[in-house]
């Protein structure tokens, strides 16, 4: 929603101000989006299996640097899928307020909306596939420029969980004191299964860097 709270929409590329992704100019993705005539290789432009590193819920557009790009969120059914998935661009749709598209990686629908205040996410899994949901806190736009502090996780039950970050950034705390952002998640779902780090523990502790929650959304076989 245009001047909302939330500014969901997907993240493409997290690189750094000397890092050229293939070549690409870092400059053009301040909102941690390249449009599809950024991926031109040799005068050709890549228009399928464009990477994506999930959706994030905070961007700025028209600064000329790059921030943000808090609490992402990934779907996957794969494990080998947690960390990066791709796209077509012939797949995807964007207009004011509603963005579109479906993942290369286990054909996943992806839709999200906002409110002023709430992003929406509906995924669409393939009938019988695992449907997992990955949470990266420890994830931020421009890696040379800010950093995840310190990050929690919190289940309140099967339906719900909360957390928080701490993050700098061009814009956010470059004393190191850092910025906190809050987030508060519903599922339609219940929770079957989750998983703090690389491995199950209490999901209630907190974590210094890269906390990520990852959870199996629906208990339907």
């Amino acid at each position: 929603m245009p001047a909302g709270m939330v500014q969901l929409s997907p993240d493409t590329f997290v690189g750094s101000n000397t890092d050229h992704e293939s070549g690409k100019n870092p400059w053009h993705s301040a909102s941690g989006y390249w449009d599809s005539s950024d991926y031109s290789e040799n005068g050709i432009i890549v228009d399928k299996d464009v990477p994506i590193y999930g959706f994030s819920h905070t961007h700025l557009s028209g600064t000329g640097a790059t921030d943000l790009g808090d609490i992402l969120v990934l779907p996957y059914s794969n494990m080998k899928d947690t960390l990066i998935n791709a796209f077509d661009k012939s797949n995807e749709h964007a207009s004011v307020g509603y963005y579109k598209t479906k993942l290369n990686e286990g054909n996943i629908d992806v839709e999200l909306t906002t409110t002023k205040r709430v992003g929406l996410h509906r995924y669409t899994f393939e009938k019988g596939a695992d449907r997992n949901i990955k949470f990266d806190l420890g994830h931020t736009l421009l890696n040379n420029n800010g950093e995840t502090l310190k990050s929690k996780i919190e289940i309140l039950d099967d339906y719900t969980i909360r957390g928080r970050k701490t993050s700098t950034g061009w814009f956010q705390g470059q004393d190191h004191q850092g910025q906190d952002i809050f987030f508060y998640a519903k599922f339609n779902e219940p929770v079957a299964k989750a998983l703090l780090g690389e491995a199950e523990s209490d999901p209630t502790r907190e974590m210094i860097h890269n906390a990520v929650y990852q959870a199996m959304t629906s208990r339907r076989t």
